[in-house]
């Protein structure tokens, strides 16, 4: 039932989006502030319809169409790690407006269709990984699938599986970033801070040892500090680990000074146009963030693993609860 009204809700909100375009655009042309809109993808295939599980694909002829629209726009596309000391220093730059692509887990689909895409295109990319399924010739288990997506991985599974260290050495070779995702991607709520640490920072020296590269940038699974994912402690751990930069799914643009462990990010969806896609790039969609907050606040989260909302330390627990506005 939650699920049907969450996609009717989107649908609406989809509608709105685009019939504020024209107003945005009229706000925004006296508005000169600096922004970095984050994009978050996960898979990139030719899989059915998403029904009642979400599996955050976007079709291959969608992603060649938004890719093909960044490339010829005004925008400018930089990689996460050039963003550099931009963020702390109260400017990006040239270009008023900037757009990264990132991508969650490491579905082989990323490399088997979504790099030879952004080749064509001269696009950089970041794709954080589960280092603990790397190469894995099973698909990601913490996630759960419907009938049409374990019937598409049965018939065709190498998109579905991991990538192979190979891949990503592809990539690296590229010029695209490689960061974490964690190894187990669990939310690092409830997690003690010797296993947050592991968590991190295992993940990070596995990620140097097998790619010969430093690796600084990290993605907080589920993402969400509404819900717990992130706090001051693993705000802290990341620090200590060596990142630089870490992406939340908080959704929304990023300004100049913005905490860079905090950093936003727009999903891309199966259903989005090339129209509503532009929308989120440019800015149109940035207020829907305040609705996803509200909708996190009200609602329990049914992420499809189990959750505990709290950090537990050994022998007492931490709560969470403290960043609900944030």
């Amino acid at each position: 039932m939650r699920s049907l009204l969450k996609r009717k809700l989107q649908r609406g909100i989809k509608w709105m989006v685009r019939l504020f375009y024209p107003f945005y655009l009229l706000i925004d042309f006296f508005r000169r502030r600096e922004e970095v809109r984050i994009l978050m993808y996960h898979k990139v295939s030719n899989l059915p319809p998403e029904r009642e599980v979400p599996y955050c694909n976007v079709p291959v002829a969608s992603f060649e169409a938004q890719m093909r629209f960044l490339a010829k726009s005004e925008l400018e596309v930089v990689a996460l790690d050039d963003l550099g000391g931009r963020l702390e220093g109260g400017s990006f730059g040239r270009g008023r407006k900037k757009v990264v692509i990132t991508f969650d887990d490491g579905f082989q689909d990323n490399y088997l269709y979504a790099a030879p895409i952004l080749r064509r295109h001269r696009l950089p990319a970041t794709f954080f990984v589960i280092t603990g399924a790397i190469g894995r010739n099973a698909p990601f288990d913490h996630l759960q699938w419907d009938e049409s997506s374990l019937a598409d991985h049965a018939a065709h599974p190498e998109p579905w599986l991991p990538m192979t260290w190979g891949m990503l050495g592809g990539l690296k070779e590229q010029g695209h970033a490689i960061g974490s995702h964690t190894r187990s991607h669990r939310s690092l709520a409830g997690l003690t801070r010797s296993e947050v640490l592991d968590e991190v920072a295992q993940s990070k020296k596995e990620l140097e040892s097998g790619l010969q590269t430093a690796i600084t940038l990290f993605s907080y699974p589920f993402g969400s500090a509404v819900y717990g994912d992130l706090n001051e402690g693993t705000e802290e751990a990341l620090k200590e680990a060596g990142y630089r930069f870490a992406c939340t799914t908080k959704w929304g643009a990023n300004l100049a000074g913005e905490n860079g462990y905090r950093l936003k990010r727009i999903p891309v969806y199966d259903h989005d146009t090339l129209f509503d896609f532009k929308c989120k790039v440019v800015g149109a969609a940035d207020w829907v963030g305040w609705l996803k907050d509200g909708w996190q606040k009200r609602f329990r989260r049914d992420d499809k693993t189990e959750f505990i909302p709290t950090v537990r330390e050994e022998g007492r627990e931490i709560s969470i609860n403290t960043e609900r506005s944030s």
